[in-house]
């Protein structure tokens, strides 16, 4: 028992040691591991702990998100964590939903996370995320809890801009997602499709011309998505258009 109050006190008195003294504190690894034992035996004997930074300011809770240990995060938002905190970039709620980690999604939202946030530069909302995650649940959630799907990045794309999935783009659109809604580029979501090494999702591309993309919306160097996707050689999208583009007979 004495060697391990011992062992405590010595984590607890070397997560305070300045990181250019040590490699890397002992509770951020404990984080990135997914050590909770560790963790709380020392958020215990110090609760200040429980929002330990990083020496670049990045907090403990964030090194247990990113590598998806949803306990070690549940543990230190019940020791008075900031959910909604921002790190250099992502909030929380972010994270969770790039990971496609619906029950994280749930946990965050249910303990205040803003569906709204955006990441620090302003860059993106969470519900842009859904396009990394192509989880149409997630979508349905964070859009149930008041995400808009008009939100626009900085260079104004929507969520649906960057859709390469067609269950997520058709909760997107039957929530109210303008499928020909332009970026800072002029750039419909058909547009996307054309740009140089854009992956070409058929079903995606298919379900945007059934709910009306314009094959006829002009970018700021008024290209068509065709005329763009000739540019940037998308053949394969060349062929999905011209079908389209032509009458039944």
């Amino acid at each position: 028992m004495k060697s391990f109050a011992i062992g405590i006190f010595l984590l607890t008195l070397t997560a305070r040691i300045p990181s250019w003294r040590t490699n890397e504190h002992p509770l951020i690894a404990a984080a990135k591991s997914g050590d909770i034992n560790r963790i709380k035996a020392s958020v215990e004997t110090d609760k200040n702990l429980a929002n330990l930074k990083r020496y670049d300011g990045v907090p403990l809770i964030y090194f247990a998100a990113v590598n998806g240990h949803v306990d070690v995060v549940t543990y230190l938002l019940d020791r008075g964590v900031n959910v909604n905190a921002l790190n250099d970039d992502e909030p929380l709620l972010h994270i969770a939903v790039n990971a496609n980690n619906l029950e994280f999604v749930k946990l965050l939202i249910q303990r205040g996370a803003k569906v709204n946030l955006p990441t620090k530069n302003g860059k993106y909302m969470p519900i842009h995320g859904v396009c990394t995650s192509e989880n149409p649940e997630i979508a349905k959630l964070l859009i149930s809890h008041g995400a808009s799907v008009s939100s626009k990045s900085k260079e104004g794309l929507t969520p649906l801009h960057r859709c390469k999935s067609r269950a997520v783009a058709e909760v997107l659109i039957k929530n109210g997602a303008n499928v020909n809604a332009k970026d800072v580029n002029g750039y419909t979501p058909l547009h996307w499709f054309a740009t140089p090494r854009e992956i070409i999702d058929g079903p995606t591309i298919e379900y945007l011309l059934s709910e009306g993309a314009d094959l006829n919306a002009r970018d700021n160097q008024g290209l068509t998505a065709r005329e763009l996707a000739h540019k940037s050689e998308q053949w394969e999208l060349i062929k999905i258009l011209d079908a389209r583009a032509q009458p039944n007979p």
